[in-house]
């Protein structure tokens, strides 16, 4: 067997198991599957989002920043979470203020990606001068 068809059956074998767990979950569903999809797609949206626009709209924006966003927002919507199953005994986010978990969440994500972008080293002046063109007047 060469290493490709190896890889292929591999390949299917794993496709299929995992469409057969699946349909496994779908006969029966977990009771609370609309607050599990709520925070994955939550935990995407606080960890993704800010390093994204800030690299695609922000010249000072560093990878240090990036990574730094992306961690304190899983981190915090888990850690919002991990509260909110202490004190309820549910699978729910505790909710400061009446603001939703994602807010404080993504604020966090907010914050840690400017601090640490700021406080680093700027990003090398050709790469940032490739994507943003030469303009010395934009904001930095």
């Amino acid at each position: 067997d060469a290493p490709e068809a190896r890889i292929r059956k591999l390949t299917y074998l794993s496709t299929a198991l995992i469409a057969l767990a699946a349909m496994g979950v779908a006969i029966r569903p977990p009771e609370y599957l609309q607050k599990l999809i709520v925070f994955s797609s939550g935990g995407l949206a606080v960890s993704f989002l800010a390093p994204v626009a800030g690299s695609i709209y922000w010249r000072r924006m560093s990878g240090a920043g990036a990574i730094a966003g992306m961690i304190a927002g899983s981190v915090g919507l888990l850690w919002l979470y991990g509260v909110g199953f202490q004190t309820t005994g549910k699978f729910q986010a505790v909710e400061w203020l009446g603001l939703h978990s994602f807010i404080w969440a993504f604020g966090a994500s907010v914050v840690a990606t400017i601090v640490v972008s700021l406080c680093g080293p700027r990003p090398d002046e050709a790469l940032t001068c490739r994507f943003f063109g030469n303009d010395e007047g934009s904001a930095r």
